[in-house]
């Protein structure tokens, strides 16, 4: 008897769950109309409870065509929740994969100008290292180019920083990309999370 109600209630928590995650994930695929969505995966999940319960309390009483056809409903009902429960998580990862991408295009422009900045300085000490007396524009220069070479540099340190924290959030799919493809760039990364959505559902 104990064992009965743990199992009612695992069933029913794991149900729960697994209905709450679909229909946040149906909601996110169809943001345009959420509530209607949200309606709609309330009422599948349900019918998709109710199905299964009356075909295995029914299953000797109800004939062939009926069996198919509930079968069938729940196979269709649990293929729609899946989805809904990959949009959720499909959500989650696009919104840390895309402040990757962000950041990365950030400090690729932040290296590119540091670059610039420090070929410019180059130039600049050469230029006063030429004469004979000490130009006090070129000084002027130099110093200002230094402040933007540290500037710069410090906010490559930072995004560098917001990057890594990123990562850290998308750790676990970085680890199937290196164990799947050996690579865990972030087009190797996206490959990864597919593959590892496509293998669970």
């Amino acid at each position: 008897m104990i064992f009965a109600i743990i199992l009612l209630l695992t069933a029913l928590a794991i149900s729960s769950i697994a209905g709450y995650f679909s229909i946040i994930g149906l909601a996110h695929i169809f943001s345009a109309n959420p509530v209607p969505i949200i309606v709609m995966g309330c009422v599948l999940e349900l019918g998709k409870l109710v199905t299964a319960s009356f075909v295995y309390r029914q299953w000797e009483k109800i004939n062939l065509i009926l069996k198919i056809y509930f079968v069938s409903s729940v196979v269709i009902l649990s293929i729609i929740t899946s989805l809904g429960i990959f949009g959720y998580l499909s959500k989650s990862y696009t919104s840390d994969s895309a402040g990757i991408y962000d950041s990365e295009t950030k400090i690729k422009t932040s290296k590119d100008l540091l670059n610039i900045e420090t070929e410019r300085l180059k130039n600049l000490m050469l230029q006063q290292s030429q004469r004979e007396n000490p130009n006090k524009r070129v000084e002027t220069e130099i110093r200002s180019t230094q402040d933007k070479i540290s500037t710069i540099t410090k906010e490559i340190g930072e995004l560098q920083k917001e990057k890594n924290k990123q990562n850290s959030e998308i750790g676990p799919i970085r680890y199937i990309s290196e164990l799947v493809y050996h690579q865990n760039d972030l087009e190797t990364i996206d490959k990864a999370y597919y593959y590892d959505i496509d293998v669970c559902f």
